[in-house]
């Protein structure tokens, strides 16, 4: 058998692929469904993985341990980690980057375009508080980090899986509040040889991003003594995790390898048979969505014609107007934004002084 390091990289390059070919053939048809197919199929690699090596996936990944206690004290964490230091991290991030990079990668507004029934928000919440904590932490802590600590040391393999971690969301804006999360979430694995906190922290972390972003709060509008308070909740909860003993993740435990199909289908066919439902009966939200995908707004504009623009693509999706008239609409909003970003960014030309030809 290749050893736990060599099965780890192998995992984490096979469910990026895995992961990226899910979402791009997903985005083209709904915004929000890409984003749970992703994460399905994120998850559904680690596992099939580890089933196509006789892996058992409990004991392999930590989750075989639970304990109550950890689990509470581990939401606690994530909350007052997402309200002080890593907030402020998005706040240093948004300071670095120029404000086009910004809006590109805007993870909150994102989300909220692709959130435009009930059907969706459910879709997308799902995806963000239960998918992204489990899928996640199965292959990042529950396998990349468990690889690397079988070679190098446990602080090496906590920022090294932290910024593989941060690199994998191919979001430059966010990359530090990620890098620094990551490398708790590791931390929290080793301390208790579980996964289960780290599924908690992660969860309470982004349920409270989903909140805020639902309350349309931004960084800025979070008052100064909240981070203050969180960050003693950070603090308070960290030595609380800091005094609990150290317990190693349970021994590995081996079982017959299962077949390609029956540790693959399982994840392939559910995805394969929601993308045709998808195309079926929503083909003009799939429409609209490749218009959005093809025509990005970037900069800020006039929020009355985002408004209409927004009013529009809600009656195309409804059939009450025209696809074509709402992609008209957002190509000619889509140029203006560009043309005005354009004469922002590129050097003006200077005024020649004229010369004097009197006599």
């Amino acid at each position: 058998m290749r050893t736990t390091l060599q099965f780890s990289l192998a995992t984490l390059a096979v469910s990026f692929v895995v992961f990226m070919g899910a979402s791009t053939t997903f985005v083209s048809l709904n915004v929000a469904s890409s984003v749970a197919a992703g994460l399905f199929a994120l998850g559904g690699s680690t596992l099939a993985a580890l089933a196509l090596t006789g892996r058992e996936w409990r004991s392999s990944t930590g989750l075989s341990v639970v304990r109550s206690a950890d689990v509470a004290m581990a939401v606690l964490l994530g909350a007052a980690n997402a309200l002080s230091l890593s907030h402020w991290l998005s706040w240093l991030s948004a300071k670095l980057f120029p404000q086009v990079l910004l809006d590109l990668f805007d993870t909150g507004k994102l989300l909220a375009n692709a959130m435009t029934n009930r059907l969706e928000q459910t879709a997308v919440l799902v995806a963000v508080v239960v998918l992204a904590p489990v899928a996640e932490e199965l292959l990042f802590r529950g396998v990349l980090f468990r690889g690397l600590t079988e070679r190098l040391g446990i602080v090496a393999s906590a920022v090294i899986s932290g910024f593989i971690f941060s690199a994998y969301h191919l979001d430059p804006v966010g990359f530090l509040p990620r890098f620094e999360i990551g490398i708790i979430l590791a931390l929290l694995v080793w301390k208790r040889g579980s996964l289960w906190p780290a599924i908690a922290f992660h969860a309470a972390n982004n349920a409270l991003a989903m909140i805020l972003m639902a309350a349309e709060i931004q960084d800025s509008d979070v008052p100064w003594w909240v981070g203050v308070v969180s960050l003693v909740a950070l603090l308070a909860s960290s030595a609380w995790f800091w005094t609990r003993p150290t317990t190693a993740p349970p021994e590995f435990a081996q079982r017959p390898p299962v077949s390609f199909f029956r540790a693959v289908g399982p994840w392939v066919l559910p995805l394969a048979v929601s993308a045709v439902l998808i195309a079926t009966l929503d083909a003009r939200g799939g429409q609209l969505t490749r218009i959005d995908l093809a025509t990005p707004l970037l900069g800020k504009g006039d929020e009355a014609e985002e408004a209409a623009l927004v009013v529009l693509r809600a009656q195309a999706r409804r059939g009450d107007a025209a696809c074509e008239d709402y992609g008209t609409r957002r190509r000619a909003l889509s140029k203006a934004r560009l043309e005005a970003l354009l004469q922002q960014w590129l050097p003006k030309p200077r005024s020649r002084p004229r010369k004097d030809t009197s006599q």
